[in-house]
């Protein structure tokens, strides 16, 4: 089960940046701009619960081993999902600039 479209949307990117031959160079943008934007909206919740943690460090009760361990372990999902995004885009990016004649 998910949420949101960005699980399939994930999943076609990376097709793509693995066989870029298979997509035309448009094709290659979107998936770009799709990780772009997923990429964002992981940092920004990493963030938010960041925020959180520090704005509610005085309420000690809620504080407790199972909570920080909990709460570090989804940042960690979410780091290593933020991370294998980036490096999808970096593939896709690349091949856009090979296309276009730039480095290779």
């Amino acid at each position: 089960m998910h949420y949101t479209p960005c699980h399939e949307t994930i999943y076609k990117a990376r097709e793509a940046a693995n066989h870029p031959d298979g997509y035309t160079t448009e094709e290659l943008a979107r998936f770009a701009d799709a990780m772009r934007s997923a990429n964002l909206s992981l940092w920004n919740s990493v963030s938010a619960i960041s925020l959180a943690m520090i704005e509610s460090k005085d309420n000690i009760d809620i504080w407790n081993e199972g909570t920080l361990y909990g709460i570090g372990e989804g940042l960690a999902v979410f780091s290593d999902l933020a991370m294998g995004i980036s490096f999808t885009l970096d593939s896709l990016t690349n091949e856009m600039t090979r296309r276009r004649g730039g480095a290779k």
